[in-house]
């Protein structure tokens, strides 16, 4: 094949690679806005849970609901763990998305030299036509 061949084939791949990275960034995009939206709902029942306080007030309840005061705790602990988790799944996505979005930059500069390296060799191509026909008008003149 031909280095224009090659050139062209390349700058396909490289659309194709942008292609599949920008499909990747929106699928994560959309994972972002899940896990906002159920940060938001976790967030939500973490301070109802914690707002109806079972330890304090009437005695029967501190007597008869201590398990359910320890559950309680515990569903705090999972909540907090949940948000935590949340949020650093949304960070990990968004540094993912940034590096995605850099890589789309540096296939797109591949793709500027590829397109640069074609101009180059067309017009050497037309300057040796060029030649030859300048040639070929002496040798038969």
């Amino acid at each position: 094949m031909s280095e224009k061949s090659d050139l062209y084939d390349r700058i396909n791949q490289c659309n194709s690679e942008i292609a599949t990275i920008k499909t990747d960034i929106s699928s994560m995009d959309g994972e972002i806005t899940i896990c906002n939206m159920k940060l938001t709902s976790i967030t939500s029942y973490k301070t109802d849970n914690e707002n109806y306080d079972m330890s304090v007030g009437d005695t029967w309840r501190r007597q008869l609901c201590n398990m359910a005061i320890v559950k309680q705790k515990v569903a705090n602990q999972t909540y907090s763990d949940s948000i935590t988790s949340c949020e650093g799944l949304i960070t990990d996505l968004q540094n993912c998305i940034s590096n995605a979005w850099k890589m789309v930059r540096d296939l797109e500069d591949e793709i500027r030299r590829c397109q640069d390296r074609i101009a180059q060799i067309e017009a050497e191509e037309a300057e040796a036509a060029r030649r030859a026909a300048e040639a070929a008008a002496s040798a038969g003149a």
